[in-house]
C-alpha cells in the first residue's frame, strides 16, 4: 500500500517505531522537514540541523523549519554558514508569532555565547522593535563593542611625486575630500610618521591596499589598511594575535607582514610589496598548462604547510588569495583574516569565515572545526577548477553549494579535462575527500605526490579504491 510513495512508507515506519528509517526514508525523498523532526525524535541533532537547513525559502512551513531549525542549533550549540544562509530571508522581517520570538531570543543568546555580539545585538533590536523588554539587552551588547570608524571613502588622484628621503608630517587631504572627517588615508598621507601612501592598488570588501614609501629605510611596501572596525574586543584581540602569528611566518611563498598597527581607529599591516599578478586572474583564460599548475600547487603547498607548523590555518584558500610575482615564485596572502567579520549585519560575509565554492564540507557545518585539512580540501578545489576551468560544484544558491561539498561526489577531473593524468586526478580527488581524515595528511604530503605525479603513481585515502 505504501510502496512508491516515500511520506507513506515512513509514516508506515514510524508507526511501527522504526523513527531512524523514518528518518532516512523522507531524507532520501527531499522531505527534509519532516526528516529533521525525526531525527531529532530520536535523538540525532546534528542530522536533524543538517536536514532542516535544507528546507526551500520558498516552502510553505519555511518560517517554521527556521524556528526548528535555530531551537536544534541552540541545543547542540553550533552555529555554521549552512545556518546563516538558511535564515537570511527571515531574518530580514519582524518576528511573527511568540514562538519566532522565542526562537529569535536564542539566537542571540546563540551569537552572544559564540564570540558575535554585533549579531547578537542586532537580533535583540530587532525583537526591541515589538518587545520592549529586549531593548536594555540590546544596549547592553551595544556598549561593548568597538565604536566603528567610517569607511574610506572614494579616495581622490595622488597630487604629484613625493619625496621619499625625510620623513614629515601629512599633508592636508584636498578640499572637499571626505578625508577632512575620516581617517587620513589618502595618497601623500604618512602613516604613524614613516609610511607615505603613494599609490592605491586595489581594494576588497574589508581593506583597501596601497603602495608607499618607507621613508627611513628608502624602501617600497605595502600598506593594507582594514576598513571596518566594527569589531568587539574579543574579535579585535583575536585579530591581533592572529597577525602577530603571521608575522613570525619566514618563508618565500607567504607574503612577509613586517609590522601592523592602528591609526584613528582602523587596523594596517605593512606588507611586502608585489608585482605580478593574482593566480585567479591567470585561470580565468581556462586550464592551466599541466607542469606550470603543478608547479604553483606545490608552492602552494610549502607556504601553507609553513604556516600549519606555526597553528596559523588560513581558512579562505582560494586563487583570489595566490599572488603570482616575479619569476614564477607564488605567495599565499591574507593569513588569518577570513574569520573578522567584515561588515555588521546577520548574514554579513565572512562571519563563518570562508568562500562557498571552496569550503571544506566540516568548515560549513562548524567554523570552529577547521584544521590543517580544512585547506587541504580548499587547495582541492584549487587544483579542480585550474585544471578543468570550471569548480567541482556550481549554483546559484550559496547554500546549495554547501550542501554540495557535504554529500556529493564531484565529478571526476578527468571526466571535464580528459588530457589530465590519470596520477593528477587521484590527488585532486583525495584532496575532496568528505572526511578529513581520508585526505592527505599534511601539505608537506601533499606537495610531495605533487612533484612526483608526472611519474609515479598516488596513493589514495585510507580504504579509497582506484576508479
Amino acid at each position: 500500500m505504501t510502496e512508491g510513495d516515500p511520506r507513506l512508507e515512513a509514516e508506515a515506519r514510524a508507526q511501527r517505531g522504526d523513527l531512524l528509517g523514518a528518518a532516512e526514508t523522507y531524507g532520501r525523498a527531499g522531505l527534509y522537514l519532516e526528516a529533521a523532526h525525526a531525527y531529532r525524535a530520536v535523538g540525532d541533532g546534528a542530522a536533524a540541523l543538517a536536514n532542516v537547513t535544507r528546507v526551500s525559502p520558498d516552502h510553505p512551513r519555511y518560517r517554521e523549519a527556521c524556528v526548528l531549525a535555530i531551537t536544534l542549533a541552540g541545543e547542540e550549540d553550533r552555529l555554521s554558514l549552512a545556518l546563516e544562509n538558511f535564515l537570511s530571508r527571515f531574518l530580514r522581517g519582524a518576528p511573527e508569532t511568540d514562538s519566532e520570538t522565542s526562537a529569535l531570543d536564542v539566537l542571540a543568546r546563540l551569537y552572544e555565547r559564540h564570540g558575535f555580539p554585533e549579531n547578537a545585538a542586532e537580533v535583540l533590536r530587532k525583537l526591541s522593535a515589538s518587545r520592549p523588554e529586549y531593548a536594555e539587552a540590546a544596549r547592553r551588547l551595544d556598549s561593548h563593542l568597538i565604536p566603528a570608524s567610517p569607511e574610506l571613502a572614494e579616495l581622490p588622484p595622488a597630487p604629484g611625486p613625493a619625496p621619499v628621503n625625510r620623513r614629515e608630517e601629512p599633508p592636508p587631504p584636498p578640499p572637499g575630500s571626505a578625508a577632512n572627517d575620516g581617517p587620513a588615508f589618502y595618497p601623500g598621507a604618512v602613516i604613524a610618521g614613516r609610511y607615505r601612501l603613494e599609490e592605491r592598488l586595489g581594494a576588497g570588501g574589508m581593506s583597501v591596499v596601497f603602495r608607499a614609501a618607507d621613508l627611513e629605510l628608502d624602501d617600497e611596501i605595502a600598506v593594507k589598511v582594514l576598513t571596518q572596525a566594527v569589531f568587539d574586543a574579543e574579535t579585535d584581540a583575536r585579530l591581533r594575535r592572529e597577525l602577530m602569528l603571521s608575522r613570525q611566518i619566514v618563508h618565500r611563498n607567504i607574503v612577509r607582514t613586517f609590522e601592523m598597527g592602528r591609526v584613528q581607529g582602523l587596523n594596517y599591516l605593512i606588507l611586502e610589496l608585489l608585482r605580478g599578478d593574482k593566480l585567479a586572474d591567470r585561470m580565468r583564460a581556462g586550464p592551466l598548462p599541466l607542469g606550470e599548475g603543478l608547479d604553483y600547487l606545490a608552492q602552494a603547498c610549502a607556504g601553507l604547510q609553513a604556516a600549519h607548523d606555526l597553528g596559523v590555518i588560513h581558512r579562505d584558500v582560494k586563487p583570489g588569495n595566490f599572488f603570482i610575482a616575479a619569476g614564477g615564485v607564488l605567495k599565499v596572502m591574507d593569513f588569518g583574516l577570513a574569520k573578522v567579520r567584515d561588515a555588521p549585519g546577520l548574514t554579513a560575509t565572512g562571519v563563518i569565515g570562508g568562500t562557498p565554492a571552496y569550503m571544506a564540507p566540516e568548515q560549513a557545518s562548524d567554523f570552529r572545526s577547521v584544521t590543517p585539512a580544512t585547506d587541504i580540501y580548499a587547495l582541492g578545489v584549487v587544483a579542480y577548477e585550474m585544471f578543468t576551468a570550471t569548480l567541482p560544484f556550481v549554483h546559484e544558491n550559496p547554500l546549495a553549494v554547501l550542501n554540495m561539498h557535504r554529500d556529493a561526489p564531484p565529478a571526476p577531473p578527468r571526466s571535464r579535462n580528459p588530457s589530465l593524468p590519470e596520477a593528477v586526478e587521484l590527488i585532486i580527488l583525495r584532496c575532496l575527500e568528505k572526511d578529513p581524515g581520508r585526505r592527505f595528511g599534511s601539505c608537506r604530503e601533499m606537495g610531495q605526490h605533487l612533484l612526483g605525479s608526472s611519474s609515479a603513481p598516488v596513493a589514495t585515502g585510507p580504504g579509497r579504491r582506484r576508479p
